[in-house]
């Protein structure tokens, strides 16, 4: 079908949504929780329970550096729509269970689990912290398993998070709509710089997106039709055009479908064995990362720079792209914050395919993204999964919130944007090898330096297995803790 009849189905749609809405908005009270019955009946599946006001405390990640949780608790109604829904979602479920759900805020969540661990003192029910920093604590024995808690095959949990990092058929972290802003700030893919493609004349590739043809080839040729030294003087530095600013090596590797986690016949993680396409694969990307006339790194874009002003180098360089500096910017959600509008006019595009052969994108999701933990010291298992079930289940207006209303129809200026975050958000991976931290990030920064590739694979391939032997060695001792 042709994009231009989709548009016009697509406005149609959106033109009866809003006269929908006029009507309905001139007896809606936005101080009260949302009604979540729909006609399918769901809302009658959740039984009928009263905790007698007992105190559900979740303890979060708060007043840290980065990857605070916007959307657990706030304390009332105010101008940030993300924090109203978050609100209102909270009186929602405190009113269906007779709870008090009580925030404990904390830079490290995780810190502060292991700390009270030993003295047994239960501080919370639930826990949210970075995956990344949450990880170690599990084959400590200090988180229970989701599955026996919670229904997981529920749509309002990430079926890719279930699928992705179940370790021997258990569930310790979790992600869905229980924290949406969290689950879609940080996917990763591609903002895109539509004033320097139209400069270079060059195509957008939506087409390619839909048709499954935006490959690495084709992202790579955008970004050397656009590079250039501005000023002149035979040198690509700071201050000249790139095609993209590249700062995780890894993400376009899974954006190739690399994943260097398998499972075994138990369903326990082991390192994938090397192999020629893979090697293939990140010989291409090695290949374009040190390409320093096309690509440049947050440290070469920071060098000689004053970056006073931003709260890191890594806020500085992604600013080139409201400069017009770069074409391609790999990030997440979380980025609409640093993109300004103005004159620019800029997209989102998934990472691209290897080439046509491979059948579907694939989106990281940051390991530094907050998870959901359920404390091995929790005493009310039955509240608790009361509870994360039906809020999970009730965050439908906080979904919407934060990703069409705030992401899709604040920050995208085009509805094939809106489109293309679809294809993103559809394809998320978790790779178990990097929310782990078995190794294989610094395996791969030391492909890019060296240009060694199925050498550092093999030499490194016995002491990562290593690890993931001793987190299977761990996690079978704990089987059967949450009986």
């Amino acid at each position: 079908m042709k994009f231009s009849k989709y548009l016009k189905r697509i406005t149609l749609v959106l033109m009866a949504l809003l006269m929908l809405f006029s009507v309905v908005a001139c007896g809606e009270d936005t101080e009260q929780p949302k009604d979540t019955s729909n006609a399918s009946g769901i809302e009658d599946e959740f039984p009928d329970k009263d905790y007698g006001g007992a105190e559900f405390r979740i303890m979060y990640r708060w007043d840290s550096h980065a990857y605070n949780m916007e959307d657990v608790w706030a304390e009332g109604m105010s101008a940030n729509l993300i924090h109203n829904e978050t609100f209102k979602r909270n009186k929602t479920v405190e009113a269906k269970y007779n709870v008090v759900i009580t925030p404990v805020q904390n830079k490290s969540p995780r810190d502060e689990l292991r700390k009270n661990g030993m003295s047994g003192e239960v501080i919370c029910e639930a826990m949210a912290d970075r995956m990344y920093d949450t990880f170690p604590i599990i084959s400590e024995g200090l988180l229970l398993p989701w599955n026996d808690i919670v229904d997981l095959s529920n749509e309002w949990w990430d079926q890719n998070c279930v699928e992705q990092l179940k370790m021997g058929g258990h569930n310790y972290l979790m992600q869905g709509n229980l924290s949406p802003y969290s689950t879609r700030s940080y996917l990763n893919f591609l903002w895109y710089n539509k004033t320097l493609a139209d400069n270079a004349n060059l195509d957008d590739p939506y087409d390619d997106v839909k048709n499954m043809t935006w490959t690495f080839e084709k992202m790579y040729n955008m970004a050397k039709a656009v590079s250039d030294d501005t000023n002149g003087d035979g040198e690509y530095k700071a201050g000249d055009r790139f095609g993209m600013l590249t700062q995780v090596p890894y993400r376009l590797l899974t954006g190739f479908g690399v994943s260097f986690t398998v499972m075994d016949e138990d369903g326990y993680p082991m390192l994938k064995t090397f192999d020629t396409l893979m090697d293939e694969k990140i010989r291409k990307v090695n290949d374009f990362l040190n390409d320093e006339q096309n690509t440049i790194s947050i440290e070469r874009m920071c060098e000689g720079a004053n970056t006073a002003g931003f709260a890191h180098i890594y806020s500085y360089a992604r600013s080139k792209f409201n400069d017009d500096q770069l074409l391609f910017l790999e990030g997440g959600g979380s980025f609409a914050e640093e993109i300004t509008s103005g004159a620019l006019r800029y997209g989102v595009l998934p990472m691209p395919l290897y080439d046509t052969d491979q059948t579907r994108y694939y989106n990281m999701v940051d390991e530094y993204a907050c998870a959901w933990g359920i404390p091995h010291l929790n005493t009310e298992l039955e509240m608790t999964g009361m509870v994360l079930e039906y809020m999970a289940y009730a965050s439908s207006s906080l979904e919407d919130a934060v990703y069409e209303t705030t992401l899709k129809t604040k920050k995208m200026q085009a509805l094939e944007d809106s489109e293309m975050l679809d294809v993103i958000f559809a394809n998320g991976m978790y790779e178990l090898a990097f929310v782990g931290n078995v190794g294989i990030r610094s395996m791969l920064e030391s492909m890019v330096d060296t240009g060694s590739i199925s050498s550092t694979y093999k030499r490194n391939y016995k002491t990562i297995n290593a690890e993931y032997t001793k987190l299977r060695a761990a996690l079978e001792s704990l089987s059967g803790s949450a009986e």
